[in-house]
């Protein structure tokens, strides 16, 4: 949505402009898209655009006019024109850009803090690859095949075999130079919802649902053939995908630069753990805050294989408080056996943690009580924010839901949670949930709505609302 509107607003430009510099533009647009995430940095990234957009286009228009008159000196040893007309831009023109620009900011402002999580991958027009996150490593829930894929926080690209690559960083951009876009004929498109029916077959777990759905796709070839963009009707079928079964799991894509040759190498295990240990698995140190409140913070739930030992250490170290704040504004993801574990020390008896990416209900239950844990009964605090994603959401949303913490903070970014991802062609993939396990809550899971916290605040202002709440609550005791 973003980019088009601000393809829309590039046609201000004079033809001349927009044929030298808009796919520059919209490459430099897409790159900064990719990293703007948030409603303050979405609308600091607008605010910036129409600033840009204010001081560059009288200026485009006023050496287009240079351009078109030194072009009109006759020539003595050829061929020369004459303007017909050259009329300046109209005073009220300016003043009716303006007011449109203006509407479309505040309507951007509304939809990135309303809208749900970005889609799922990330396309070749925003890098060389797709987003991968961890959250969801291994092989499709039933056993298939597949690429494991998920929302990350930035730029990345596939992984050939998941239990073999782990991404550290939040942004990782690998893969090979994009192709041209094929030829998208009806004939592709067809083969497209075919393919896409049948992972629906294949996959998802409600088989009378499935069928419905492929048939639905099928039927719908002539108002999805009207679409001949590749990228606008991969939307199209994740809508209608989404608005026939209500199920938000669902996410279409089309990679331009495909899905074919551009992997990324193998991290070992070790060299894994290395990275990870180096960044102190993407944890602070933990403290005591007044009124004796430990205070920890997680930018990733990394794999218990690799930091199981600091974050047992971390928690251990927050045994003689008298609560617990846990910091996941800045977690976009990671292991759900880390979000296992983590939660597990807050509770003296094994409970359920919904996950819509596993198979068996059995490997839902927390192993509590843990050894060595103390902060089973003692309060908790979650500060969130449209940047915690993910894992994270999954942590959020079962901790709220057994009303074990108290969330403080922004709605969460409300990640697609897809389980994996399975390739229909070199260009186009498809990602569903494919877990037979129902979620226990009437309250709908994370993806595309996000978490909603128990005590709205602008996520600068989390950690010091978190305190107040917990001082309030230890001067009662």
């Amino acid at each position: 949505m973003s980019e088009r509107i601000y393809s829309l607003l590039f046609r201000l430009f004079p033809a001349r402009f927009r044929a030298r510099w808009q796919d520059e533009a919209l490459e430099l647009f897409r790159d900064r898209a990719g990293y703007e995430r948030g409603f303050a940095a979405r609308t600091r990234m607008w605010f910036d655009i129409m600033c840009d957009f204010a001081v560059s286009l009288p200026l485009a228009y006023a050496r287009d006019r240079e351009l078109v008159a030194a072009a009109a000196v006759p020539r003595q040893d050829g061929p020369s024109f004459a303007i017909l007309e050259d009329k300046p831009i109209r005073s009220s023109a300016y003043l009716y850009g303006t007011v449109l620009s203006l509407a479309i900011l505040a309507g951007i402002g509304w939809m990135a803090k309303h809208a749900g999580h970005f889609p799922i991958v990330q396309g070749a027009d925003q890098g060389n690859g797709m987003t991968v996150d961890p959250w969801a490593t291994g092989a499709s829930a039933n056993g298939g095949g597949g690429s494991t894929l998920v929302i990350g926080n930035g730029e990345g690209s596939t992984h050939p075999q998941a239990s073999t690559v782990q991404p550290v960083s939040k942004v990782v951009r690998v893969g090979t130079a994009p192709a041209e876009v094929p030829f998208f004929d009806a004939a592709e498109k067809h083969r497209v919802l075919l393919g896409a029916a049948q992972v629906l077959k294949q996959r998802y777990p409600d088989k009378a649902a499935a069928e419905k759905l492929g048939k639905g796709l099928l039927s719908a070839e002539g108002p999805l053939g009207k679409v001949n963009d590749p990228g606008v009707f991969a939307e199209a079928v994740t809508r209608q995908l989404r608005a026939e079964s209500g199920d938000m799991h669902f996410q279409v894509e089309y990679m331009r630069g495909g899905v074919a040759g551009g992997a990324a190498p193998a991290v070992n295990e070790g060299t894994y753990r290395a990275m990870m240990r180096e960044a102190n698995c993407m944890m602070e140190e933990p403290r005591i805050l007044p009124q004796n409140v430990g205070y920890l913070k997680l930018d990733w739930f990394a794999e218990p294989e690799a930091c199981g030992d600091r974050v047992i250490a971390a928690l251990k170290s927050l045994n003689r408080a008298d609560g617990v704040i846990l910091d996941l504004r800045e977690n976009s993801g990671g292991s759900p056996e880390m979000v296992m574990f983590v939660a597990g020390w807050l509770f003296d008896r094994p409970v359920f943690l919904w996950n819509p990416r596993e198979s068996e209900a059995g490997r839902m239950w927390t192993h509590s009580p843990m050894a060595g844990s103390a902060l089973a009964g003692k309060p908790v605090w979650v500060l969130t924010s449209g940047r915690t994603y993910s894992a994270a959401e999954q942590f959020a949303y079962n901790l709220k839901m057994l009303h074990r913490a108290t969330l403080v903070g922004e709605t969460t970014g409300g990640a697609t949670d897809v389980g994996v991802f399975h390739h229909i062609d070199d260009h186009f993939g498809m990602g569903l949930r494919e877990s037979r396990v129902g979620n226990p809550y009437s309250a709908p899971d994370w993806a595309g709505n996000g978490v909603q916290p128990d005590v709205r605040v602008a996520a600068g202002q989390a950690l010091e609302t978190a305190e107040k709440l917990a001082e309030a609550q230890m001067a009662r005791r």
